[in-house]
């Protein structure tokens, strides 16, 4: 993401997925990239947009891809 240019803000606290979620909105995160453990056992990431409350399940490898394309919203 750095070498992509877009910034990310990260949490890997225990807090619960509802807690990290609000943080986000609150620094005003127009998406979340959510990775758990069934995700990196599939190679997978899930990108939420915050606006909507949208979910889609992308590759990992095309992960940069699909948030640059967004961003150009």
């Amino acid at each position: 993401f750095r070498k992509a240019k877009i910034q990310v803000a990260e949490s890997f606290g225990k807090d619960s997925l509802k807690a990290q979620l609000t943080m986000a909105d609150r620094i005003g995160a127009k998406y979340t990239l959510l990775l758990g453990q069934k995700e990196a056992l599939e190679g997978t990431i899930i990108i939420r947009d915050m606006e909507t409350g949208r979910q889609e399940t992308v590759k990992l490898e095309k992960v940069i891809r699909e948030i640059k394309k967004r961003l150009k919203k």
